[in-house]
């Protein structure tokens, strides 16, 4: 047994230290850059993405390639960078901009037409990604000449299913798709199935059906190894961390240990995700062997040694989420706070950066909309056109016909009395057509709200689960702060949810439902003197001005009434001359808003102060005016 041991700590410090190691990169195909650009993956873009670029560069410069070639190859790292990086919505929209290019070449069509597709299922648009698909399969038959025998792709639908969270639907699309593959194709792809099967075995893995898992994970690793692949370590590597996480799951770290390891080194320079992604999972295991000082170097390797970015947020909340749990385990509580308090900030940057990716997406659906409506109105406009040079033309043959022929002049005028009837009609139809414009964009805004609510209450949610089983009263308070913020956040969308108008805000609604929960989870008797005019705010206004008000109101809770035998808070909202005013005080000692110091709510006031070019004054000891302009 303690051999062992000794060969499991000698295998970890090698791969930790190779790990470290400056090596040379492989080569992609070793066939010139433009190939290498062609064919390597996004998955392992990112190992290579800079030295791409420089090369690319080089040899356009030295005239090694036409301008034309430059063009088409910065197009092809430009879409594996958007599909390596995650920004489907920028991908979607380039892709749907470029396929209108018809000199591109028809393999470039394909990537487009494949990026798009998985775009749009990856942001959840199933419809249109369904239609991209089925140009991508045109393309495919154009290219390829398929004949009686379906194109080995995978059925990207199920990924969406994944994305959403239904695994089990998901794994469903894929058995479908393998059955299929069995049943039509004379010449099986094994490489194409144990694809198929290992994302079955992931499904599995979600719902925690670790039977199912090994069941695939093994037909998944036969099929690969079954063919000859330089890549067939890294396919392994794959199916040793799916493993592994079944391992961890029944509390057997000490089998997750090496297959962990293993998916490591399987993954360097061709799987930059699942690369950063295990020295993660590896440092986790040992933190559940309560080996916290292998686990600090897991991580530190990544940090120090490798020195490549996590870019994906995910990632980087477990990353901060171990160091903390690390920290706090060994007793280093001032470092763990600090590792917290990323993990906090980084995980109200994700919700932002979600919050603008799903604008955009729906920005890209609606500027799809505008230009689909946009060519609608051009037709009825050329037929107005038409219309009216007809009418010019009726009226031009009365004037000639009116003096010999009155059934002639009859005629004609009814033919005119028609055309106008339709015109009518067509004006109406373009009014219906605005009127379904400007609903389907309250629509839209309306979904939007409802989504980012749902999405700050299920974070409040686990601000305050975490509240319950925290035991350190510093946390306790620092969680309290956040669920704070979130619930001030969250309480202007829940009102531009409910309100038939979508844009404003009524303050003192808000103020009073925010000061209410404030008082509430205060768990202190205070007096508050509440006084606000009756103001509408856009929410760009509104929701600086609530979390200026919330973290003014939790530092009198903490600092202000020790010495007092009741708290008294006095707020005030007003607006003079064009200005709005919010003036704040408290019968405690006072405190100096712009004292130096390092504490979270002072700096989110002034960065409030800032977004608004706000004014801040200390009236006196324990008084404070805070006020600003809207712009128009």
């Amino acid at each position: 047994m303690n051999t062992i041991k000794i060969l499991l700590l000698t295998l970890v410090c090698s791969l930790i230290t190779l790990s470290g190691q400056a090596q040379t990169k492989p080569k992609i195909t070793g066939e010139g850059i433009l190939n290498d650009i062609h064919y390597i993956s996004p998955q392992a873009f990112l190992f290579y993405r800079s030295d791409l670029k420089k090369e690319l560069q080089e040899v356009y410069a030295s005239g090694g390639i036409t301008n034309k070639e430059f063009q088409v190859y910065s197009i092809c790292l430009r879409l594996k960078e958007y599909i390596a990086v995650e920004s489907y919505t920028e991908c979607a929209s380039y892709a749907h901009r470029k396929l209108k290019d018809d000199t591109l070449p028809l393999w470039l069509k394909k990537m487009l037409a494949q990026c798009l597709t998985t775009a749009y299922f990856k942001m959840g648009m199933l419809d249109k990604g369904q239609q991209a698909q089925e140009y991508y399969y045109q393309l495919i038959e154009e290219s390829e000449k398929i004949s009686g025998q379906p194109y080995t792709e995978y059925m990207l639908s199920a990924e969406f299913y994944f994305d959403a969270k239904e695994y089990e639907t998901a794994a469903s699309k894929y058995k479908e798709s393998l059955r299929d593959h069995l049943k039509h194709v004379k010449t099986p792809n094994k490489h194409f199935l144990g694809f198929l099967c290992n994302n079955i075995a992931l499904c599995y893995l979600e719902v925690k059906e670790y039977d199912s898992v090994v069941k695939y994970n093994d037909l998944a690793r036969s099929y690969w190894n079954a063919v000859d692949d330089k890549n067939t370590n890294h396919f392994n590597a794959l199916l040793d961390a799916n493993l592994a996480m079944i391992y961890m799951a029944k509390g057997r770290e000490d089998e997750a240990v090496p297959l962990l390891y293993h998916y490591m080194k399987g993954c360097e320079y061709i799987d930059y995700y699942h690369y950063v992604k295990s020295f993660v999972d590896l440092a986790n295991v040992y933190v559940q062997m309560h080996k916290y000082d292998r686990a600090q170097a897991i991580l530190d390797s990544l940090d120090k040694e490798v020195k490549l970015p996590v870019i994906d947020s995910k990632i980087l909340l477990q990353k901060y989420f171990t160091h903390y749990r690390i920290m706090n385990r060994k007793g280093e509580h001032e470092r763990a706070e600090d590792f917290l308090n990323q993990y906090l900030l980084l995980s109200e940057e994700k919700y932002n950066e979600n919050k603008r990716k799903e604008l955009k997406q729906y920005a890209l659906l609606y500027d799809i909309y505008e230009k689909q409506k946009e060519l609608e109105f051009s037709k009825i406009e050329l037929l107005e056109n038409e219309q009216i040079r007809d009418g010019q033309r009726i009226t031009l043959w009365i004037v000639i016909a009116v003096t010999t022929l009155i059934v002639a002049l009859s005629i004609i005028l009814f033919v005119r009395y028609k055309f106008q009837q339709k015109i009518v009609a067509l004006t109406q139809e373009r009014k219906e057509v605005a009127e379904k414009a400007l609903v389907s964009r309250e629509t839209m805004l309306r979904e939007v709200h409802h989504r980012i609510k749902n999405n700050l209450n299920t974070m409040n949610g686990l601000f305050h689960l975490q509240l319950k089983s925290a035991n350190n009263e510093e946390l306790r308070e620092q969680l309290q702060k956040s669920a704070n913020r979130v619930f001030s956040i969250a309480e202007i969308h829940n009102m531009l949810y409910n309100e038939s108008f979508l844009e404003n805000v009524d303050i003192r609604e808000y103020l009073q439902s925010l000061c209410n929960h404030l008082l509430r989870t205060s768990n202190s008797e205070i007096q508050l003197n509440l006084e606000v005019e009756n103001i509408s705010l856009n929410m760009d206004y509104a929701l600086p001005l609530g979390l200026v008000v919330n973290e003014l109101f939790t530092n009198s809770v903490k600092h202000a009434f020790k010495d007092v035998e009741q708290g008294v808070i006095n707020i005030k909202f007003y607006e003079e001359d064009g200005e709005y005013f919010l003036t704040y005080s408290d019968n405690g000692p006072g405190y100096d808003l712009n004292q130096e110091t390092n504490s979270l709510g002072l700096k989110l006031i002034k960065m409030m102060q800032k977004q608004l070019n706000a004014v801040i004054q200390h009236l006196n000891g324990n008084q404070f005016s805070f006020h600003f302009t809207v712009n128009a």
